[in-house]
């Protein structure tokens, strides 16, 4: 079905699409974004299952390259310098999972792109399990301030307090 400008209802709920990940890519802080490029690989490496299903290699190509390639912009966004051995550990994983993509295009393995998928979901879940602890210590951390708060307000006073709290 076209609408009036000519275009298939397909075309325009894929383009809608485009622009809500895009507002979504603008608005994300980058631990959002991190999950944003998990979620796409993810995605991704279902529809290349489809293609290798249905025998259609262009299609199974075009997704397992955009895998790599987010595997990769996952890789190079790593900073060594500040992670220490978990950084390490992920650039190994990462580096396999590259491997294994190449692998999985070259011999239709669905086996091996099932592997790929349980290893990207621990990282995406362990991802964000991340940020729930960080929001909750960021919870913590201000719920800290106002003991602080109340305990200096109660020592200024001449009031007594009975803990000290860090921020």
């Amino acid at each position: 079905m076209l609408s009036r400008k000519g275009y298939s209802s397909k075309r325009m709920s894929t383009e809608y699409g485009e622009v809500n990940v895009q507002s979504e890519i603008d608005s994300a802080d980058p631990h959002r974004l991190v999950g944003m490029l998990l979620e796409g690989a993810l995605v991704r490496i279902f529809k290349a299952k489809v293609e290798i299903e249905q025998n259609r290699v262009e299609e199974k190509i075009i997704h397992l390259t955009q895998t790599i390639a987010i595997v990769d912009s996952l890789r190079s966004s790593l900073n060594f310098d500040v992670g220490g051995e978990i950084v390490e550990q992920l650039s190994g994983l990462y580096d396999y999972i590259t491997r294994q993509l190449v692998v999985a295009n070259s011999q239709n393995s669905i086996e091996i792109l099932d592997e790929v998928t349980l290893l990207l979901k621990d990282v995406n879940e362990a991802w964000s399990g991340i940020r729930t602890e960080v929001r909750s210590a960021k919870v913590d951390r201000n719920n800290m301030s106002d003991l602080n708060s109340i305990a200096t307000s109660q020592n200024e006073s001449g009031g007594r307090t009975a803990f000290t709290a860090a921020a």
